[in-house]
């Protein structure tokens, strides 16, 4: 995952639908996180608790599940998205 090896470049991270991909943030890489989820993806549980998991191991962490979204691009999020980009 480019956050792993190229930490000291990226100030935020966005996982959009799906499981995450391995190695996202590890315990000595702390950056931002905004996962987004559809409540209707199967993995949707997965992100879940993985969110939990980062903010137990102290990682800034918001989770948005969209309701009605399976496993998808969800464009009426992407101001969200972008906002919490540009935040960081």
């Amino acid at each position: 995952m480019l956050v792993a090896a190229r930490s000291s470049g990226i100030a935020a991270v966005v996982a959009h639908s799906g499981s995450k991909p391995r190695g996202l943030l590890q315990p000595d890489i702390h950056r931002p996180l905004l996962l987004i989820v559809g409540d209707e993806d199967n993995e949707s549980a997965a992100i879940q608790a993985d969110a939990a998991q980062y903010l137990a191991d102290g990682h800034d962490v918001q989770l948005i599940t969209v309701p009605g979204l399976a496993h998808e691009w969800s464009v009426r999020n992407n101001s969200l998205l972008w906002e919490f980009l540009s935040e960081h």
